[in-house]
């Protein structure tokens, strides 16, 4: 955001390149400042168009009347989850919210792109942690060149322990396994676990809920002028 933006019922709003806790502070005083009501942990699982021209909204706790739905969903749905043993355990989670809720404690990130490494340093900074980063890859090529800076200062630090080309093969209560290309496998000490892997395509409820998906060609020109496709 390099240019201030306009925000309904807030006014002129530049963050610039902020991290992400001066991010998460500006938008809860934009909640609170225009009354915006949030309800938490409450999956949509259909819409439909009444005859009225208005919608029904279901949801796992209730169900809604409305004039608009405005879908936010972002393009990758769901997040990925972990299919290996221990993965339904309560300490294995696919976000971070807040990494000053962690301290004193063995944690271990599976990932390889910025929501991995942002998640890698924040935890890394708080107080009595023991960090390790798990990558299937041996270098950073998919995070951006802050990210990998911080997190390559970091690991040469000392305040993370990196494990390239490692693969997590189980998570027990109190440990983890990983495999690691050329080491064989290492079991670490482990409190909680942060699976950062992407997400799923959200075709499938796009489509149950009547949103048609397309695919189209756009006209390209070519450097000589002739357009391609």
């Amino acid at each position: 955001m390099a240019e201030p933006v306009k925000v309904p019922m807030y006014g002129s709003l530049w963050i610039s390149d902020a991290p992400k806790e001066t991010l998460l502070s500006v938008w809860q005083t934009i909640i609170d400042s225009a009354q915006i009501e949030i309800r938490e942990h409450e999956q949509v699982l259909g819409i439909h168009r009444n005859g009225n021209n208005t919608f029904h909204v279901e949801t796992q706790n209730s169900a809604y009347e409305c004039q608009k739905v405005v879908l936010a969903i972002g393009k990758r749905g769901s997040p990925r989850r972990l299919e290996l043993k221990g993965s339904e355990l309560p300490k294995v989670m696919y976000g971070l919210t807040d990494a000053a809720q962690y301290k004193h404690s063995k944690v271990l990130v599976v990932g390889g792109g910025d929501s991995a490494a942002e998640a890698v340093i924040g935890l890394a900074n708080q107080e009595g942690n023991e960090v390790s980063f798990s990558y299937r890859k041996t270098d950073f090529t998919r995070m951006k060149d802050r990210n990998r800076e911080a997190l390559t200062r970091a690991v040469k630090e000392g305040r993370v322990r990196f494990f390239p080309a490692s693969e997590l093969l189980e998570v027990a209560q109190k440990e983890v396994l990983l495999r690691c290309d050329g080491e064989g496998t290492k079991r670490l000490p482990n409190d909680f676990v942060f699976a950062l892997l992407g997400g799923t395509s959200p075709n499938a409820f796009l489509e149950g809920i009547g949103v048609t998906m397309v695919t189209k060609e756009v006209s390209v020109p070519a450097l000589g002028g002739a357009p391609t496709r």
